[in-house]
């Protein structure tokens, strides 16, 4: 399940509600910021999207928050929850290259060909 909050669908970066059958992830994608470092207003952001989500969605110790930010360096006075993840650009581009192996691996046979297993071996 993929959803977005319509009052935040105008701010500029966009954020994202992910839910899986196990975990949620909030993401933020930071792709306007001109910091080389995570600023304390990107961690109040995060923190705001999820506080909106666990109240509208689900809470818990299972919600991840993932900010896409050019750097995973945060300022000396920027806090975040043992929740929270940076993916700076060198983890993106690693992600991608990651993924699109799996693809392409994927690719080789029907998708109905494919066991639980293998695909569990292929990531």
């Amino acid at each position: 399940m993929i959803l977005q909050d319509p009052k935040m669908i105008t701010m500029m970066d966009p954020i994202i509600f992910w839910a899986t059958r196990d975990y949620s992830f909030v993401i933020e994608c930071k792709n306007r910021t001109t910091n080389d470092k995570f600023s304390r207003d990107n961690a109040e952001q995060l923190l705001h999207s999820e506080n909106w989500y666990n109240g509208s969605f689900i809470s818990g110790p299972d919600v991840f928050c993932i900010a896409f930010h050019k750097s995973n360096v945060l300022f000396n006075n920027v806090h975040v929850n043992h929740n929270c993840y940076s993916v700076n650009d060198k983890m993106l581009e690693k992600f991608k290259s990651k993924i699109l192996n799996f693809v392409n691996a994927l690719s080789i046979k029907n998708p109905s060909d494919w066991t639980n297993t293998e695909i569990a071996s292929l990531m």
